[in-house]
């Protein structure tokens, strides 16, 4: 079969780039709403409606960082799991 590293190493792959995806939709989708919230007249001078570069890297950087913190275990446990058994439906 394949080896343990490479399945580890695709399945990091893959959260990182689900990661980056999921901060880039994230950013947009914020960018928009804080643009309208910044312009309605009820909330002048309460909301600043800006997302700093700095604040920008730490989200992106804590984000991946997340990601493939979370997907180290689970690759782990894909890598050691025989795909016998999956087949046969004993180790869902």
């Amino acid at each position: 079969g394949i080896k343990t590293s490479k399945i580890v190493y695709s399945i990091i792959i893959e959260s990182f780039l689900i990661g980056l995806f999921s901060f880039i939709c994230a950013f947009i989708l914020s960018n928009i709403v804080l643009f309208f919230i910044k312009n309605v007249k009820t909330l002048q001078g309460y909301v600043n409606g800006e997302i700093s570069l700095d604040l920008a890297i730490y989200i992106f950087v804590t984000s991946i960082l997340m990601a493939i913190i979370g997907s180290i275990i689970p690759a782990l446990n894909a890598a050691k799991t025989d795909p016998v058994l999956l087949i046969q439906g004993n180790k869902i």
